[in-house]
């Protein structure tokens, strides 16, 4: 009896099929017309005598006007496909367009289910699959300050969610920044970037007050007692300096890593009664990475990184801190005022280096530096001048390695890195430094850290 239940629920079910098919195209009627030998269509044949059937017989009905009995190989087969539930299909979760409402406010419709690192709110998409993911107000521009938050326009304090709202982390006409609760950048002080401490150089100053820029460390092989080289914090574990600065100068062989330390929250390199506790420190070196294509005595690809063995605290302590990276490669720079600090001598006619950091503005300048002949050296794409036209503002001897940095939105950026030049603050000679721009990938590609600031 369930056997001929389930032979009628197939019937009905084909039945309806075939009939349903019939209102296709043409082609597709003339071919299921032929089909409507129930028999044929569950894969059977019509017998005229039932004994000769080696499968399943079933009523004759099914073989229609032909007559006969309906013989079927593979029945239970057949049967157990016919009662297998069907998958349900999944839901296609994805939004095709993105509202004007979402896009005012510089985000964009995505699946509910897809990851947002800013803040998402499904009111402003259609589609109930569909939310949107904040992004920078049209009006707005984002500042260093503002990494891993989104720029708003407006006084709605509702609109970070409980969030933490930096006004100056935005640029623009009653715009702010609002760092996402709980977001990574929200709980982690330590990714602020180029915040100086308000309260070789040639021709400037001692820097004022002591540890005005957090991110300038000295290099050291011991047992020499001063920096051979400076450098800048980018991030809790990385350092970056010029590639020249991690070569032995006699033997021009890269230096083990082991005999390199890395002086940081220092302000006078021969004295200790002006460190920190707990912030002054000689830190060891885990790792040196020059660029691959930087070549001993030769300026062409003078950068390098130091990845240190320990994590620096750049939250607990204003001595100690990491400057910012540009935002863009595309960016020059041309006419801004850079500061350039470091330990170099300010002598050229001596090898006394300062004892205590000393910094220096200066302008840079724009492109025209590009193919200028220094000595056997042409200047490249990657290499940017500062300097003033009448001389006596440089970096010199034993700055090598140090920042070059720009003031944006109340943060520093490092722009360049001490390379070269002709002397030290002679006229007509600027300053040559390695265009940090022209590497922003490499970089990238070698820091392995959450929290760099690019």
């Amino acid at each position: 009896m369930v056997a001929v239940i389930e032979i009628l629920l197939v019937t009905l079910v084909l039945g309806a099929a075939l009939s349903h098919a019939t209102h296709r195209t043409a082609h597709a009627t003339l071919q299921l017309r032929h089909q409507t030998n129930l028999c044929i269509a569950l894969g059977g044949e019509c017998l005229r005598r039932q004994r000769s059937c080696s499968g399943r017989t079933l009523p004759s009905l099914l073989c229609g006007s032909r007559g006969g009995t309906c013989c079927i190989s593979g029945f239970e087969t057949f049967m157990k496909t016919f009662r297998k539930p069907l998958k349900r299909l999944p839901v296609r979760d994805v939004c095709h367009k993105t509202t004007k409402k979402c896009n005012r406010r510089g985000g964009r419709c995505i699946s509910s289910s897809s990851p947002c690192n800013t803040y998402a709110a499904r009111k402003f998409c259609s589609g109930y699959s569909c939310t949107c993911c904040f992004g920078d107000h049209k009006a707005c521009t984002s500042t260093p300050a503002c990494k891993g938050g989104f720029c708003f326009r407006g006084t709605n304090k509702k609109v970070c969610h409980g969030g933490r709202i930096i006004r100056s982390g935005c640029t623009g006409s009653r715009c702010s920044c609002c760092i996402p609760k709980g977001s990574q950048s929200g709980n982690a002080d330590h990714c602020i970037c180029g915040k100086i401490n308000e309260n070789r150089i040639y021709g400037g100053s001692d820097v004022a007050p002591p540890h005005k820029y957090p991110w300038l460390v000295g290099l050291r092989v011991p047992p020499y007692k001063q920096n051979h080289c400076g450098g800048s914090i980018i991030s809790s574990t990385y350092v970056l300096t010029a590639g020249h600065c991690l070569y032995e100068g006699n033997s021009g062989e890269l230096y083990d890593p082991v005999k390199v330390k890395v002086r940081v929250g220092d302000h006078n390199q021969f004295s200790h009664l002006d460190d920190v506790k707990g912030v002054t420190q000689e830190v060891d070196v885990e790792e040196i990475i020059p660029h691959e294509y930087f070549i001993p005595y030769r300026p062409y690809h003078d950068i390098g990184l130091l990845r240190l063995k320990i994590q620096l605290d750049l939250a607990s302590h204003p001595e100690v801190g990491a400057v910012c990276l540009p935002p863009s490669a595309a960016l020059t720079y041309e006419g801004a005022k850079g500061v350039a600090s470091g330990w170099g001598v300010i002598k050229e006619d001596t090898n006394v280096a300062s004892a205590v950091a000393q910094e220096v503005t200066i302008p840079i300048l724009g492109p025209t530096c590009k193919n200028t002949q220094y000595g056997d050296v042409t200047l490249t794409s990657n290499m940017l001048c500062a300097g003033v036209e009448e001389g006596g503002k440089d970096t010199c001897v034993g700055d090598s390695g140090g920042p070059l940095t720009v003031k944006e939105y109340n943060r520093h950026i490092i722009v360049g890195i001490t390379s070269f030049g002709k002397g030290c603050g002679k006229p007509h000679s600027p300053g040559v430094y390695t265009r940090i721009t022209g590497y922003l990938s490499w970089i990238r590609s070698k820091v392995q850290d959450t929290c760099l600031n690019a």
